[in-house]
């Protein structure tokens, strides 16, 4: 959520996320995964290069072409 976006409570939240961090930079997965657009900022922003996305773009590039 917007938690971790306020000025006085980012450096908190980016500590709160380090092991989500550090695990998506060690094993380097082709996507994350994350409904929440502020969530997905923050993973950029703690796991430079990871590409995040939300996860009805998974489903939507499943489906078949019409």
């Amino acid at each position: 959520g917007t938690f971790g976006m306020k000025t006085d409570n980012f450096e908190m939240s980016m500590k709160i996320g380090a092991r989500l961090f550090s695990r998506i930079e060690e094993r380097k997965p082709d996507a994350v995964f994350t409904p929440c657009g502020v969530c997905q900022t923050q993973i950029r922003q703690g796991a430079p290069g990871a590409k995040v996305l939300h996860p009805l773009r998974l489903l939507y590039e499943a489906l078949p072409s019409a």
